[in-house]
């Protein structure tokens, strides 16, 4: 399972969110783990990821340079493009670095990227949406943004606010994302996707 299922969009929107990352189970500091996570980190970040874990959060001491954590048991990387997340995937096959390996995006693509590949995915997971009283639920707007970050760090109440900021031209669309993405430590917030819901909303008014 995974906190990356309930992100929310168009299928044309979600065609520009995927989110890649590693998944082990035991000890994370036996030695062919460590070099397994590192040799994920190195393939993913050679394929431009929009967002990874921040620097200094127990992931990366520098971002821009790749170095193991014992500690850490579940890299990631966010894409906003196939081709990137297709390029992706077929480097980790080809590397068979003996972890798993979790692909979260719209069903039709990654399965197209791991047959390109040639293999056929292990299993499906699929967020079943949301029940209850509805009507107390925020807007879409505030919806799509916030589950970008499947912790809950980005709050409804923060994007309700960089939305109202950017309508009113207090702040550009990137510096907006830029704020958002900040409180989602794992690294999996999608700047891109947030920028295209922010000029949405400014479009609108």
């Amino acid at each position: 399972m995974t906190n990356t299922l309930h992100r929310r969009g168009t299928p044309e929107d979600l065609g520009h969110d995927f989110v890649v990352f590693a998944t082990i189970h035991g000890k994370a500091d036996r030695p062919e783990v460590v070099e397994a996570l590192r040799r994920f980190r190195e393939i993913v970040a050679r394929h431009d990821p929009v967002n990874r874990p921040e620097p200094n959060r127990g992931t990366y001491k520098d971002i821009n340079t790749v170095e193991p954590s014992p500690a850490e048991r579940g890299p990631s990387a966010t894409f906003d493009d196939y081709a990137k997340v297709a390029a992706v995937i077929a480097d980790l096959e080809a590397a068979d670095l003996g972890i798993s390996v979790n692909v979260s995006g719209p069903l039709g693509e990654v399965a197209c990227a791991c047959q390109a590949a040639g293999f056929t995915r292990h299993s499906v997971e699929h967020s079943l949406g949301i029940f209850g009283n509805k009507d107390r639920l925020p807007t879409a707007d505030v919806l799509e943004i916030s589950t970008l970050c499947g912790h809950g760090m980005v709050s409804h109440n923060i994007s309700r606010r960089m939305i109202d900021l950017v309508k009113q031209g207090k702040l550009t669309i990137d510096q907006a994302s830029e704020y958002l993405a900040r409180p989602c430590t794992c690294g999996v917030f999608n700047k891109t996707r947030s920028k295209q819901v922010l000029d949405r909303a400014r479009k609108l008014g």
